[in-house]
């Protein structure tokens, strides 16, 4: 997180110097998501648990938020740094006259990551563009349990965190008012797994019951809305 830090403050120095254009967004995204292995490996908890559990939800699409600085490189093209965060979850409980019961997946994600923009077609104030993003994710997924029959209650929890990479084409929208811009896009993010481990030991991690890897897939389909603002104007424009 500090070499990132330094590397912004970089960006900023270096555009500001040279006279480039640089933007600030925020972005409100809403987010689809796989999760396959994570939906296998919770049913699977609930059939060994031998209770009568009904499922609530299972990992279902969900808000999430971010931030990006751009840097104008040329009339057509812009780099940038990005950053995002989302969550999603499951549950599956039961109650009756004796007790209750409840298994709960809580799932966080926090992305970091460079990007890459092009102008499609660009009229007045409004401009189609492409762009892909490169994106480093890390997660952390915890895993409540508990079980309460009368006045006794029993519970437990696991925590566990990763590692992707991943990737995000997408293509979109873009309206400039003076220094504010708005954006509306739509992408789809890849990505490439890494186990889901115990904090500070990789080799103890999530496996199901045929010895495969559990992980965090968060891919799916990415539609954002976002507004920047201009931090400093193009020499050349001025």
């Amino acid at each position: 997180m500090i070499k990132t830090l330094i590397l912004i403050f970089l960006v900023i120095s270096f555009s500001s110097l040279h006279g480039q254009p640089l933007s600030l967004y925020g972005e409100v995204t809403y987010s689809s998501f796989n999760m396959e292995r994570l939906k296998d490996f919770q049913s699977e908890q609930v059939k060994n648990s031998g209770l009568p559990l009904v499922k609530q939800e299972s990992f279902p699409n969900y808000w999430g938020y971010g931030a990006k600085f751009s840097w104008d490189f040329d009339s057509k093209s812009t780099v940038g740094i990005c950053y995002s965060y989302t969550s999603t979850g499951s549950r599956f409980d039961y109650k009756d006259y004796s007790g209750k019961a409840r298994l709960d997946y809580l799932i966080k994600s926090s992305s970091i990551g460079g990007f890459y923009q092009s102008i499609l077609y660009e009229k007045k104030s409004g401009r189609i563009f492409c762009n892909i993003r490169a994106l480093a994710i890390f997660s952390k997924l915890d895993i409540a349990s508990s079980i309460q029959i009368g006045t006794e209650t029993q519970s437990d929890q696991l925590e566990t965190k990763s590692i992707n990479l991943g990737i995000r084409p997408g293509i979109g929208y873009q309206y400039r008012l003076k220094r504010v811009t708005f954006e509306l896009g739509i992408g789809y993010e890849l990505q490439f797994y890494g186990k889901l481990h115990v904090p500070g030991d990789k080799k103890r991690y999530l496996v199901n019951s045929k010895n495969e890897e559990v992980t965090a897939q968060w891919d799916g389909l990415r539609i954002h809305f976002g507004c920047g603002f201009r931090l400093f104007k193009s020499v050349m424009a001025e």
